[in-house]
């Protein structure tokens, strides 16, 4: 419900502290660790891992067994379109 439209550039630094501190989080330590070379370095290992598992943005769905072919919905699928990918898996 707080999310806004995936078109629109939404998620802000003032949006990230305030749900921060929302949680309870020491926000100079949320600001420094948010900018840090470590948290950039995980965010690239992410999406590059995301990227090879043939990810193309959000929301994205694959069915399949771990080393076979998968079944990839971009976007939201139906409840049937899931429920054929898995039976076919």
């Amino acid at each position: 419900l707080n999310q806004g439209d995936e078109q629109q550039n939404w998620f802000t630094d003032d949006y990230a502290r305030a749900v921060a501190q929302a949680a309870g989080l020491d926000l100079q330590k949320f600001d420094a660790d948010r900018k840090s070379a470590a948290a950039d370095q995980m965010i690239a290992e992410v999406n590059s891992e995301a990227t090879a598992q043939g990810f193309t943005g959000t929301p994205t769905i694959g069915v399949g067994k771990t080393g076979a072919q998968a079944t990839w919905f971009n976007g939201v699928p139906t409840a049937a379109d899931i429920q054929q990918a898995v039976a076919a898996a």
